[in-house]
C-alpha cells in the first residue's frame, strides 16, 4: 500500500493489515489442524473458496455452493447461487428466513410477491442487491444467452434445510423438470 494511504488513513490501514494477517494466519493454521472437531473449536469461520461443483440443488432448482454455514454462526449463513443460461427457477417462498441477494454475474429478471399481495418484477444484473422478506413468494430467471446468473445470498437466520421452502404459483413457467430425482433444465 502506498505511504500516503497509511498516513491519511492510518486506522483503516492498520485494520486492513490486521484483518489480512489474521486471515492468512487463520488459513495457515486451519489447514494444518487435521482434527475437524478441534478446528471448529478454534476458529470462528472455516476458510472456504468457491467450489467448482455445487453442494446441492435448491428447492427452486438453482445450484447452491455453501460458503459459510450455521456451523459457526447462529445469525445467518452465506452461499453462492447459480442459475444456468436461459433458465427459469421454480417459484417458492420461505417460511422462517429472510434473505439478502447480491447479483455477482449475469442478467435476468426477478419476480417478488409480498405478503400483502403486491407483485414486483425487477431487472437484475451484476452489482444489484435486493432483499426477500420472510413469507414473500419469488422466482427468478436468467435471460442471458452467454452466461449464468449468479447470486451471493445471505440467509438470516441460518438455512434450516429444504423443509423451509413451499412451492407456489409463479410469474413464469419454470424451465426445469425433475426426472429421476435430478433437475434438468431446458432453455426458455
Amino acid at each position: 500500500m502506498p505511504y500516503r494511504f497509511f498516513k491519511q488513513n492510518s486506522s483503516r490501514a492498520l485494520c486492513a493489515m490486521i484483518g489480512y494477517s489474521a486471515g492468512v494466519s487463520s488459513t495457515y493454521l486451519f489447514k494444518n489442524i487435521k482434527d475437524k472437531a478441534k478446528r471448529e473449536k478454534l476458529f470462528l469461520f472455516e476458510p472456504r473458496t468457491l467450489p467448482i461443483d455445487y453442494d446441492y440443488l435448491a428447492p427452486d432448482a438453482s445450484e447452491i455452493r455453501r460458503l459459510q454455514t450455521k456451523m459457526h454462526s447462529g445469525n445467518g449463513d452465506i452461499a453462492h447461487c447459480k442459475l444456468p443460461i436461459q433458465s427459469t427457477s421454480i417459484a417458492v417462498k420461505h417460511k422462517t428466513v429472510e434473505e439478502i441477494w447480491y447479483f455477482s454475474n449475469g442478467i435476468g429478471e426477478m419476480w417478488l410477491k409480498e405478503n400483502n399481495g403486491v407483485e414486483h418484477v425487477f431487472k437484475v444484473e451484476k452489482g444489484l442487491a435486493l432483499t426477500i422478506p420472510r413469507g414473500a413468494s419469488f422466482q427468478f430467471k436468467n435471460t442471458s444467452e452467454k452466461e449464468s446468473l449468479e447470486v451471493i445470498i445471505t440467509t438470516m437466520p441460518p438455512w434450516p434445510g429444504p423443509e423451509e421452502v413451499m412451492k407456489v404459483p409463479g410469474k413464469w413457467e419454470p424451465s426445469v423438470s425433475n426426472t429421476d430425482n435430478q433437475y434438468k433444465f431446458k432453455k426458455t
